[in-house]
């Protein structure tokens, strides 16, 4: 008992009256740190800043390190009351009728290119695909990533312990996958690597562009 009394001792010896160990031997190891050093990374309105705590008003945050010195005009409003809608609001913010013209027209024209030549039996296998049916297709993707499973072919199984019957219901399986083999985001014929600005990303060159656009040009508000 002693022994266990006196190194009880010897720890609460090294402790200060708040109950935190002192500073002893840490300062010395540490004090070779210069805070002026330190403050001289630190941007000018990062400093120290005074906090008041009020019960009627929070405590104000420290200013960015970079002014926002944007555009900060309001260009889409969406009513937050609405959450069945906002979700599409919000979504069609930045995938608008322009970014899907891109998408149907050119994976059109790739399933035209790759047909070409090819039998009537291939070719009736594919018919062009519309807005509405290219939107549902996206819709799948993301659901996709909601709802997992091991193989693409499982969302549409009616095996019971596999069934997820709204992937069947909203776009048949073999429609999935013609829309998939021709996906495309931009015109190969165009493509010519000595004068394109970014060969590496030509096949999303057309879409990047028009996504980076709508994300620099949209701010959200709530109703």
């Amino acid at each position: 008992m002693s022994s266990e009394s006196d190194s009880d001792t010897e720890y609460y010896d090294g402790m200060d009256d708040s109950g935190s160990e002192s500073d002893g031997d840490m300062t010395s190891e540490y004090s070779d740190t210069s805070d002026e050093d330190d403050d001289d990374n630190v941007p000018d309105n990062q400093g120290w800043q005074r906090i008041t705590i009020s019960d009627d008003k929070p405590p104000s945050p420290p200013q960015p390190a970079f002014p926002f010195i944007g555009d900060n005009i309001i260009h889409h409003v969406y009513n937050s009351e609405d959450e069945e809608n906002t979700y599409i609001q919000y979504f069609e913010s930045f995938l608008d009728d322009n970014i899907l013209d891109i998408i149907v027209t050119e994976t059109n024209r790739n399933a035209e290119q790759k047909l070409s030549g090819k039998s009537e039996t291939e070719k009736k296998k594919w018919h062009p695909t519309y807005w509405e049916e290219m939107r549902i297709f996206l819709s799948v993707i993301m659901l996709q990533g909601i709802v997992k499973k091991p193989e693409e072919s499982q969302y549409w199984s009616k095996m019971p312990l596999l069934h997820t019957p709204i992937f069947a219901k909203i776009m048949p399986y073999r429609r999935f996958c013609k829309i998939k083999q021709y996906l495309h985001l931009s015109n190969n014929e165009d493509f010519d690597p000595a004068t394109h600005p970014c060969p590496k990303l030509n096949k999303i060159w057309k879409f990047y562009n028009s996504i980076v656009s709508k994300f620099n040009c949209t701010r959200l508000h709530k109703m």
